[in-house]
Parts: C-alpha cells; sequence; structure tokens
C-alpha cells in the first residue's frame, strides 16, 4: 500500500500536487511557465498586464457606475478648487492669520484626494474604490444640510451639493455597481 504516515499512526493517501500548494499562492512546478510553450495567460503575470486584462474581463462600465465615477471626480475637483482658492487667498489676501488660511488651504486640497482617487477607481472598476465613494457622499449630505439651512446664496449650493452626493449615493450602493465592482454578499476577495 502506498501512502504517508499521519497522525496517530494512521496511512494517509498520497495528495496530487495541487493540493499540496492549495492556499500557499504558488503554482506548482509543472504550472510554471516553461521554454516556447509561454501563453498570453501566462506572461501577463507579473509584467503589469494583469491590469489591463482585469478591465477587460469586466465588460463594458454599467451606467450607474459611469455616474457614479463622474459625479464623485466632479466632488472632487469642486473641493480642490476650492482648496486653491483658499490657499491662493491665504498668499495674496490679507487673511488674520496667513499660516492659517494657507493650512487651511492645503487641508482642503488633501481632503479633495479621496473623492478624486474614488472617482478614478469607480472609472476604472475597481472594487476598493466603493468605499472611499461612499465616505464622501455620506460626509457630503451633512454639509450640503449645513448649507441650505444658512439661506441666502448657500441655499442654491447646498441644494445642488444634495443632490449631487445623494445621486451618487444611489448609483454607489445599486446592485449592479455592486455587481460590476465585484463586491457584496457572496463575494470573496
Amino acid at each position: 500500500m502506498s501512502g504517508t504516515q499521519g497522525r496517530g499512526g494512521r496511512k494517509q493517501a498520497a495528495r496530487p500536487e495541487r493540493e499540496k500548494t492549495a492556499g500557499t499562492g504558488r503554482k506548482p512546478a509543472a504550472a510554471k511557465n516553461a521554454g516556447a510553450g509561454k501563453t498570453a495567460e501566462n506572461t501577463a503575470e507579473g509584467n503589469g498586464a494583469e491590469a489591463g486584462k482585469a478591465v477587460a474581463e469586466k465588460g463594458p462600465r454599467p451606467p450607474r457606475v459611469t455616474v457614479a465615477a463622474v459625479l464623485t471626480a466632479v466632488e472632487g475637483l469642486i473641493i480642490a478648487a476650492l482648496g486653491g482658492y483658499e490657499l491662493v487667498l491665504g498668499i495674496v489676501g490679507e487673511p488674520d492669520s496667513t499660516r492659517q488660511a494657507v493650512f487651511g488651504g492645503l487641508t482642503v486640497l488633501a481632503l479633495a484626494v479621496l473623492p478624486l482617487a474614488a472617482g478614478h477607481g469607480l472609472w476604472r472598476q475597481r472594487r476598493w474604490s466603493r468605499g472611499p465613494s461612499l465616505i464622501t457622499q455620506i460626509l457630503a449630505l451633512p454639509v450640503a444640510i449645513a448649507m441650505a439651512s444658512v439661506g441666502g446664496v448657500m441655499l442654491p449650493l447646498g441644494l445642488a451639493l444634495g443632490a449631487v452626493a445623494a445621486a451618487a449615493l444611489v448609483c454607489v450602493v445599486s446592485p449592479s455597481t455592486a455587481e460590476a465592482l465585484g463586491v457584496g454578499p457572496g463575494r470573496t476577495a
């Protein structure tokens, strides 16, 4: 009888090579690239071609993902513009504290990175981008309410921000977006 000695002196059947490497992240020796028989799949690994292949496998971008990506990126661009404006006013203008105004402008510019990255990730259908986009929309809603409650010129701006945030939030949490990004119940990394 063939086999190996296991725990407690019991004999165990020999396992095939692929089972021995399962879960280790390594390929069995027979599956490694060997000579002229390289396929496009084998040569794409490790050279950055996986990124292009992953997008091609996902197929066309659903409309809700496109809308969410554009709205999230537009929010990021507006935040970046406001941060740049505050930074320029802090340097050129006559603020009470130049250091505080410059730091405020830099902080707002840094905050613009989250929605810009999320918009880019949604556009490229990356599964990590859903979380940052959700955070952006959830944070934008109370800001919109606060802006609208001030009244005056802030009322239409607050309403516009609220509408954009709500629309992007609906698009990000939709089942078609979850499916396109490969997230949701029953999905594993």
